[in-house]
């Protein structure tokens, strides 16, 4: 004999089935959440190593430049504002040997660029500002906002780069690279 009350049939109430909904759509949103901030760590990440790339491939065109350059006649003076520089400099090219060749870095539209012969690289983008200075000779203390001289290049160059909060200072000798 059967009991009244509860059926024979095996099943789930309807409070069972929503409790059960409840608490997986609580699961489904942590998840979520979690591989959301794993995702935004993930893209930090990813920008920051953008960053890093972009400061140390320009930081070697950099070196090459201003390692290169020399003293030459003609339009082989070194001219050097806050803003830009130009001078000559023996750098790397495709073939696989150094040539003489003009080259100046100045900012434009946001962007640090280098530019020798008929090319353009840019260095680094989405600045604020970006200014030079000259240390005219190794035992001056002060740097100089301008250098304009066929004699040569100053000894060292320093350039600063502002994005945001953000401040970097990177310096370089001047024709050490033959």
């Amino acid at each position: 004999m059967r009991s009244r009350g509860r059926a024979a049939c095996d099943g789930f109430t309807l409070i069972e089935v929503m409790v059960a909904l409840a608490l997986s759509s609580v699961a489904v949103l942590i998840a979520a959440q979690t591989f959301g901030g794993v995702s935004d760590g993930l893209e930090r990440m990813l920008a920051s190593a953008r960053d890093h790339d972009e400061e140390a491939r320009a930081r070697a065109w950099l070196w090459q430049a201003f390692g290169g350059a020399r003293a030459s006649t003609g339009d082989g003076r070194f001219v050097g504002t806050t803003d830009s520089v130009s001078f000559r400099s023996s750098l790397w090219v495709p073939t696989g040997w150094t040539e003489e060749e003009r080259v100046t870095v100045a900012t434009r539209d946001g962007t640090l660029a280098l530019r020798h012969g008929a090319r353009t690289i840019g260095l680094f983008e989405a600045l604020d500002e970006a200014r030079f200075a000259y240390l005219p000779h190794s035992d001056s203390i002060a740097w100089l906002e301008h250098w304009e001289s066929l004699a040569g290049p100053p000894v060292a160059v320093r350039l600063e780069v502002r994005r945001g909060d953000t401040v970097s200072e990177m310096y370089f000798l001047t024709g050490v690279v033959r």
